[in-house]
């Protein structure tokens, strides 16, 4: 394993810190992974290091990227999220960040910025970034709360850059622009029409067919969970999944993914009051490509309570892996457990895992300590055990069409409780790479290579 030193420490000696939020992602650039963070520091900026795969898994040097990425020298990055367009090679990198003091009308102020860098054989700090014009922007509404207030995606066909916030005036609607496959602007930010709503904006995600420029927006407005369509523009209306049901909203209780194959879109989420029991449980719905007319019903999978679920897509399959964080209901007697799903394109094949010792601190600054993804044809789904003392990756697999293996670990990795989770599918298939903080807030990276990680 390779635990990389972030930054100084602050409150505790020895100790290397990241924001108060999962302040760093993954990016796939060339033959190596890039891994973006921020820093629990004053004049916070973006940095990176590059892991080389192929070289033992090595962490380079840690670099700056040039150009501003707050706006001010008291920013603490909360999100980072980065694409690429594969029909230019542009980048396009968005952060979200507090402030302790500003015009917001808040003790904490919330901020974006979005910058842009084209593809460059000189890839390095010296890469020349552009803010998209009209950014950074400051947010109405309380900052340090966690919840990423935005998303991007890039079209399949196209290979636009499609961008969603919440709306700079309104805590309470959502705004979007367009840039093309080289950076330019096609659409500057105007708002979406009709997802104002009575309550704030908490999360928000963007999941992109694979072979079209259809997007879908998921996004929560209070414990409401709506969705619009893009296609060149915007569905006229938003469509609610769970209604009247509830989410929660302290962490991302849904997510969706593309069946690959058929393009049919599967939504994975939590309610608060699931028929007949009026109590939290898991459920899902589908939606074919091409239309935002209505959902198919919504179905019960588990007792379990999602307070987080993650997704992944098998390529050139309608296979998908889901991953719920389940919450404790004590009056059912489950406690906090993992929800591990496998769908075929019809139904979920279901491995669950019940045990108190499971990370109890998922709400922590909106992050959720799970990740999926696939490995030659092999569904992962990696877990926090939540035992301060362990310094194992636990972990699922699952070979559809077969049953999910049991619960494995592997020890040797971080010696404290493994909190934000983030992996990504090298570019050869075979391999994944997680990255993953811990109770401290230090940075590891571990490689998966099919049967045993690194």
């Amino acid at each position: 394993s390779m635990q990389t030193a972030i930054v100084r420490a602050i409150g505790l000696a020895g100790c290397v810190l990241l924001g108060p939020g999962p302040a760093w992602a993954f990016n796939l650039d060339r033959n190596d992974m890039r891994l973006l963070y921020g820093e629990e520091a004053a004049d916070d900026q973006v940095k990176y290091r590059d892991l080389d795969v192929t070289n033992n898994n090595t962490l380079t040097g840690e670099v700056q990227i040039a150009g501003p990425t707050s706006d001010t020298a008291s920013a603490q990055i909360e999100w980072i999220v980065e694409k690429i367009s594969p029909r230019s090679g542009t980048h396009l990198l968005g952060v979200q960040y507090v402030t302790p003091s500003g015009t917001c009308g808040y003790a904490n102020c919330v901020h974006l910025n979005f910058l842009t860098r084209p593809d460059s054989a000189d890839d390095t700090a010296n890469a020349t970034w552009t803010a998209v014009p009209g950014f950074p922007r400051t947010l109405t509404g309380n900052g340090l709360g966690g919840n990423r207030r935005f998303d991007i995606v890039v079209e399949s066909a196209r290979g636009r850059f499609v961008v969603v916030y919440q709306h700079l005036a309104s805590e309470q609607q959502l705004a979007h622009f367009v840039l093309r496959a080289d950076g330019s602007v096609v659409t500057g930010s105007t708002t979406i029409s009709g997802s104002a709503g009575p309550a704030n904006i908490n999360w928000v995600q963007l999941v992109p067919h694979p072979t079209t420029d259809e997007v879908t927006l998921l996004y929560t407005i209070g414990t409401v969970l709506n969705s619009f369509r893009w296609n060149g523009g915007w569905s006229t209306s938003p469509l609610s999944l769970n209604g009247a049901a509830g989410i929660t909203n302290a962490t991302q209780a849904f997510s969706g993914a593309y069946e690959q194959q058929s393009g049919q879109l599967l939504a994975v989420y939590g309610i608060n009051n699931c028929p007949l029991t009026n109590e939290p449980c898991t459920v899902y719905r589908t939606m074919p490509a091409g239309q935002l007319s209505s959902w198919s019903s919504q179905v019960k999978i588990s007792d379990v309570p999602a307070r987080g679920v993650v997704m992944a897509a098998r390529p050139g399959t309608d296979h998908i892996v889901a991953g719920v964080y389940g919450n404790q209901i004590t009056q059912r007697n489950i406690s906090t457990g993992i929800l591990a799903l496998g769908w075929n394109g019809t139904s979920f094949t279901e491995q669950q895992l019940t045990s108190t010792a499971l990370n109890g601190s998922a709400n922590s600054s909106g992050r959720i300590p799970m990740a999926a993804g696939w490995a030659s044809g092999t569904a992962i789904l990696t877990y926090s055990d939540g035992d301060n003392s362990s310094s194992s990756i636990r972990w699922f697999s699952w070979n559809p069409p077969n049953n999910w293996s049991a619960p494995r670990h592997q020890t040797g990795f971080s010696t404290y409780d493994k909190y934000g989770w983030l992996i990504e599918p090298y570019t050869d298939g075979a391999k994944l790479v997680l990255a993953f903080s811990d109770k401290n807030d230090r940075l590891s990276t571990a490689v998966f290579n099919g049967s045993t990680w690194s």
